[in-house]
């Protein structure tokens, strides 16, 4: 992914698009409502925990992602990089709606946009329909892919991209890995999920 100048004034939208903010509806499962999250549906995002990014470590698309406290919901922090220097940076909280029976997502960027997400799967494919609110005020929507190639790959690309109306052009598609330094994803937890004193 290359960015220009000239990109930054919408980096916001592009890189939310990234999947770094998206949301996607999930295929419902038969549940009960006193079951944990997990078990109706989020857990089939937990491929998502780890340390990501891109090739190429002076620009690009880098995220972390946890689990909270009793894997109720996943939190990630992404950045994009330019020229070795990070223009953008946010947080994206992701969690199954039990009164939609979606996976749904939050996001906020250092910019002052925020916005949500619908996710969708398709075997190893998920389409997040967003919806984002840059700090202009300006709208703006995309439909993100993520295809899981592997544990350890991802690609992602954002299509159907608009602001305000207007067509903007797709983003092609990048590959982003995981980077060696993670654990097993299992065993990754958000900070705020550490066991207090009296649980020690």
């Amino acid at each position: 992914m290359t960015l220009t100048p000239c990109c930054f004034t919408r980096v916001s939208f592009a890189v939310v698009c990234i999947g770094l903010l998206g949301t996607v509806p999930v295929l419902a499962q038969e549940a009960e409502e006193t079951q944990p999250a997990e078990e109706m549906g989020l857990e089939q995002l937990a491929w998502m925990v780890g340390e990501w990014g891109e090739a190429d470590s002076e620009q690009g698309i880098s995220a972390v992602c946890h689990w909270t406290r009793n894997r109720s919901f996943l939190n990630r922090s992404f950045a994009v990089t330019a020229d070795n220097q990070v223009v953008l940076e946010g947080t994206q909280v992701i969690g199954w709606n039990a009164a939609t029976q979606q996976i749904q997502s939050w996001t906020f960027d250092s910019e002052g946009g925020f916005g949500e997400g619908l996710w969708t799967r398709d075997g190893n494919r998920w389409m997040v329909k967003t919806q984002f609110v840059l700090s202009t005020g300006e709208l703006a929507s995309s439909l993100n892919v993520y295809t899981v190639v592997d544990e350890n790959t991802i690609r992602w690309q954002s299509v159907n991209r608009e602001l305000d109306g207007e067509l903007l052009p797709n983003v092609e598609e990048v590959t982003i890995t995981r980077r060696e330094s993670d654990g097993p994803p299992e065993e990754k937890t958000s900070p705020t999920a550490e066991a207090t004193p009296e649980e020690k």
